[in-house]
């Protein structure tokens, strides 16, 4: 079974960096419907972020109290100087004390977490750009930095990097306009391909924007990963002797 869940900024990216394996919550009606293996959706309320995590455990309690003195706090959000001064009572700015004492507190622990995250602030990282190398040709440091502040300054561009329990395994790079992407870049770590991330990232797409048409230039060696996918082959055209494939999907 698959939950929605929205979180705050601060908790969306402390959980997609991996230093939050725990999510605190009520216990309502709503929570009681989550068992172990589920899976859980969030959404950042500030943006088009995304994270998907299994959940791993559930740990009940009868109040916040009791999850304070059992569970790790730096797996629920909270950081070493933070630590010093964390309270159960930090809980009632989000619950009122009737309803904890009505409901409890629950504890989701997560496992397998992946987000996808809008890096286009950090692109220019070395450890992000790098990302982009499996689409480059000869991709030098000098090569990938460039395209990296090229995408950057582009007010059209999105760029979002798919990441697993912290470590960044992808990126896509896109335009929009007219409720039509373009994909500029896809790339996935070699190691990491045939895992379903480039297609994740395009799921992401879809499901994040309001578009109905994704439009990709690609070459022999990925026309099939599009393929795959459900793309059409629309046209094609020959750059530096290369062929080239324009293939559109539509929702």
């Amino acid at each position: 079974m698959t939950h929605n869940m929205k979180l705050w900024r601060d908790a969306f990216y402390s959980i997609a960096d991996g230093s939050k394996t725990i999510e605190l919550r009520l216990n309502d009606e709503k929570r009681q419907q989550i068992t172990v293996e589920d899976t859980i959706i969030f959404s950042c309320t500030k943006n088009n972020d995304m994270i998907t995590a299994k959940v791993k455990a559930l740990h009940k309690f009868a109040d916040f109290k009791a999850l304070y003195e059992h569970l790790p706090l730096d797996k629920c959000g909270y950081t070493k100087d933070e630590l010093k001064t964390a309270h159960y009572t930090d809980m009632e700015q989000y619950y009122s004390k009737e309803q904890i004492t009505k409901y409890g507190a629950l504890g989701i622990e997560l496992c397998d977490i992946c987000a996808i995250c809008d890096v286009k602030e950090n692109i220019a990282d070395s450890g992000i750009f790098e990302l982009l190398a499996p689409s480059v040709y000869n991709p030098t440091p000098e090569r990938l930095s460039g395209r990296a502040k090229k995408y950057q300054a582009n007010d059209k561009a999105y760029i979002y990097a798919y990441s697993q329990n912290g470590e960044n395994l992808g990126i896509v790079v896109f335009e929009i306009a007219e409720q039509s992407a373009t994909i500029l870049d896809i790339a996935v770590k070699p190691e990491q391909q045939g895992k379903g991330i480039g297609s994740g990232l395009i799921d992401f797409i879809f499901n994040q924007f309001d578009i109905n048409t994704i439009t990709a230039e690609t070459d022999d060696d990925a026309v099939r990963f599009y393929k795959k996918y459900g793309f059409t082959i629309a046209d094609t055209i020959t750059k530096f002797d290369d062929k080239r494939y324009i293939c559109i999907c539509k929702k």
